[in-house]
């Protein structure tokens, strides 16, 4: 670990963004965790502006589906922002490609969204890049609205204006965005919303751009009244179909609004496996009506810590933070109940849960040059990493050996993965020779000569680095496959095997 300020360290790297890395403290003296964003303007300079209305905008913003703003500070040419730690991930990472997941979690994770969405809209700001990969997951699995990069505000003072900015991701941006005309920033949003439904329903993402001149798909879909589906959305159930034509409708203003939304006959199902419903109360005594104060209401959650009193925890966060930007109580408190929630001092993997791992019966090297031929086998290269620091700005942080992998998904578009590679001894000789040291004296001088003979092992950790999130998920699952024929038996592991 490398130390950032007195009494936090930086356990590792998150992510990278377009102009910058994320990467998480740790204050080890309290167990808790906060996601840093580090922009360096002395490469990006043209950065600062978008840097300045992130922070004006993200630190207005308190809700329990809104990725929490905790501070920033500014070390000569870099900016730091420290946010909320999620450390569920991101909400892609839960789709399985051509599947999505389970209806009911579905529709909780959307109706946290839309929560989220209601809050933002309602204080007058556009997030205007809504995708599963600005989707976080916090402790819980509560869904949070991350990556204010692109938010604006679009109503002051009761006063609305209309945006012109082409912004955000192009299967998810609404047509009117692309089409570069005057558009109200909420309906827009909610039009994202609604392709990030179908992506959950489905695995799949319905056009490739919302415009009827390049997109099939979308001229299909625009084309309703001729009868034509795209077949993907077929497969939608009849209420959730119905759903996504009213929030997909092309024309801005006769789209479905919010509340619409939220009061919808697919929103109104009762799922009482995610719903958090008292012992003793009558179920059928939940009324349908009440879908967004159920999905509001706070669901009961097992923490390993405490929460701490906010005196003891406001010392810590100073650290981070210049005198000028102390953060107020309540925001304090309320990052602070979802940050101290993990094991003190841990490594990163074991910190992290993420869908995208397996373990091979390789070392380490073995495992780097397999990686080499999985990915040239898919039209994919594999660089390897310094296995010693990768630095950004004016910090350094220890890695274990890692790879990037590039290459391009099915829409052409670039697509780039990062690889950490961390080895372990085989488990069974492990666990066998911890179970002898309290019966031989002489057991040390056994593990030392024994671990020469154990069969090395090593996870694979895999994270998006730039591209579309469902695109990385179908990747991953060509590259295991392509493991599991060069390396069997492998093994899933959503956290370090135990």
């Amino acid at each position: 670990m490398t130390e950032f300020v007195d009494g936090w360290n930086i356990v590792g790297v998150l992510g990278e963004g377009a102009f910058g890395d994320v990467k998480l403290l740790e204050c080890p003296d309290q167990g808790s965790f906060v996601a840093m964003k580090c922009v360096d303007m002395g490469r990006h300079p043209g950065a600062a502006a978008d840097v300045r209305k992130e922070i004006a905008v993200h630190r207005l913003l308190d809700h329990r589906n809104v990725l929490k703003y905790i501070g920033h500070r500014t070390v000569g040419p870099v900016d730091y922002i420290f946010l909320e730690y999620a450390p569920n991930g991101e909400l892609f990472d839960r789709i399985e490609p051509d599947i999505g997941m389970a209806v009911p979690m579905a529709r909780r994770l959307f109706g946290e969204l839309l929560c989220g969405l209601e809050y933002l809209h309602g204080r007058g700001i556009a997030h205007r890049d809504i995708k599963p990969e600005n989707l976080l997951l916090g402790v819980g699995d509560t869904l949070k609205i991350s990556d204010f990069g692109l938010a604006t505000v679009f109503r002051h003072h009761g006063r609305e204006r209309l945006l012109d900015r082409a912004c955000g991701t192009l299967p998810y941006a609404a047509p009117e965005v692309l089409s570069g005309g005057p558009y109200r920033g909420d309906h827009a949003d909610l039009w994202s919303a609604g392709i990030v439904l179908v992506a959950m329903l489905t695995g799949e993402l319905p056009w490739d751009k919302a415009d009827v001149e390049t997109s099939p798909e979308f001229a299909a879909w625009t084309g309703l009244d001729t009868g034509r589906l795209p077949p993907l959305l077929c497969r939608l159930e009849p209420d959730a179909l119905c759903l996504v034509r009213a929030m997909l409708c092309a024309k801005p203003e006769a789209r479905l609004k919010l509340q619409a939304v939220l009061s919808s006959r697919w929103m109104r199902v009762k799922d009482l496996s995610v719903l958090n419903v008292a012992v003793g109360t009558d179920c059928d005594d939940l009324d349908g009506d009440d879908m967004k104060d159920r999905i509001k209401r706070p669901r009961r959650l097992t923490c390993s810590q405490p929460v701490a009193d906010v005196a003891l925890l406001q010392s810590p966060v100073r650290a981070l933070l210049p005198c000028s930007t102390q953060p107020n109580s309540n925001l304090l408190l309320d990052s602070q109940q979802c940050l101290a929630t993990q094991q003190s001092s841990a490594p990163l993997h074991l910190i992290l849960r993420r869908m995208t791992r397996f373990v091979v019966p390789c070392d380490v090297d073995e495992t780097l040059s397999l990686l080499e031929r999985v990915a040239a086998a898919q039209g994919m290269i594999a660089h390897r990493l310094s296995m010693t620091n990768v630095a950004n700005a004016s910090n350094t942080v220890p890695m274990p050996p890692s790879a990037t992998v590039v290459g391009r998904d099915r829409r052409n578009a670039r697509l780039e993965l990062r690889v950490t590679v961390l080895a372990q001894e085989n488990e069974a000789d492990q666990t066998e020779l911890r179970g002898k040291q309290d019966e031989d004296e002489d057991v040390e001088k056994e593990n030392r000569s024994r671990s020469s003979n154990t069969k090395a092992r090593c996870l694979l950790d895999f994270r998006l680095s730039r591209g579309d999130g469902l695109e990385f998920k179908r990747t991953f699952l060509r590259l295991k496959e392509g493991f599991a024929k060069l390396a069997a038996p492998i093994r899933s592991a959503v956290a370090w095997p135990s």
